[in-house]
């Protein structure tokens, strides 16, 4: 790994660092002259954290949020943003208590998915920036735009309705069942309660600015393997736009993006068969690399 572009030098913390220097892989978050502001101040940056997994590290992206290796198919426990939303109870007072987003895939092995929930159970991703846009903002209204705050109340009012009954149908189906089942129902009850929250949403603050519904006309397709690959440029600035504005609003305090890669035999974008063999399996330039753990930004 090229880790003399964004290995801590000599004399640096996790808090007094210099990104300035040519090259320098963090260099954006410092860039005040194209982005309006440098950011920073925001990043903290971590040393020695071990991504290794027991597959050779393509399992690892299941690591790098649980602090686990992979016992076969997933980690051993929940992710930060998991145990931060759910078990401290971080994300209850937004309308969305957590969201993980992706591009391009939607499965949830752990190579290919960042967010887990306890006992290491992975969470589903949204790779539709239409479906992101329905969770996040459908039952959101402004202050200043009745129609919108009507359609929000409809919505709530019947999706209440469908809830009450399904909540009636569970609270007389669970006293006739085992122990197990029973478990099972109970996790039924908890989703819906989310479902719940969602669909009660919330008043905008006056300073949000709900964005618009992404244009499903830029990403026809959304699946890798499936035609989706030309598009994952369009799909990936739609995701970051709706998190960006989720976050700025309070729909949601918690939220993972997973971006996929291109790594495949006759992909549609002409690019290598092994784009990723070839740099991460064959780069050997850095002694800093072979030297000292990797770090985070």
């Amino acid at each position: 790994m090229s880790a003399e572009y964004w290995a801590m030098k000599s004399g640096e913390s996790e808090t007094s660092f210099n990104l300035a220097y040519e090259n320098c892989s963090l260099q954006p978050f410092d860039d005040a002259k194209t982005y309006g502001k440098s950011f920073k101040d925001k990043l903290l940056i971590l040393e020695g954290i071990d991504h290794l997994s027991n597959a050779n590290g393509h399992d690892s992206a299941g690591t790098i949020l649980t602090g686990s290796r992979i016992d076969g198919q997933k980690p051993l426990n929940a992710s930060l943003d998991q145990v931060l939303a759910v078990d401290k109870g971080l994300g209850m007072s937004s309308p969305v208590t957590s969201i993980a987003l992706g591009v391009g895939n939607d499965a949830t092995a752990s190579g290919v998915t960042l967010s887990y929930g306890a006992g290491g159970a992975p969470l589903p991703k949204i790779i539709d920036p239409l479906q992101a846009f329905d969770l996040l903002f459908a039952n959101l209204s402004v202050p200043d735009d009745a129609g919108s705050r009507a359609a929000a109340e409809h919505k709530r009012k019947v999706g209440g309705s469908i809830l009450d009954f399904l909540r009636g149908e569970l609270g007389e189906l669970k006293p006739k069942l085992g122990t197990t089942e029973q478990q099972k129902v109970d996790q039924h009850l908890t989703s819906l309660r989310e479902i719940e929250k969602q669909l009660q949403g919330g008043m905008a603050p006056v300073s949000c600015s709900l964005p618009a519904k992404p244009d499903a006309a830029k990403f026809p397709k959304l699946k890798q393997y499936n035609g989706g690959e030309p598009y994952f440029d369009a799909i990936t600035d739609a995701q970051v736009d709706l998190l960006a504005n989720a976050l700025a609003c309070g729909v949601t305090r918690f939220a993972t993006l997973f971006l996929n890669d291109l790594s495949f035999e006759g992909n549609p974008l002409g690019l290598p068969a092994d784009n990723h063999g070839s740099v991460a399996h064959t780069y050997n330039a850095s002694p800093i690399g072979k030297q000292r753990p990797s770090r985070r930004g």
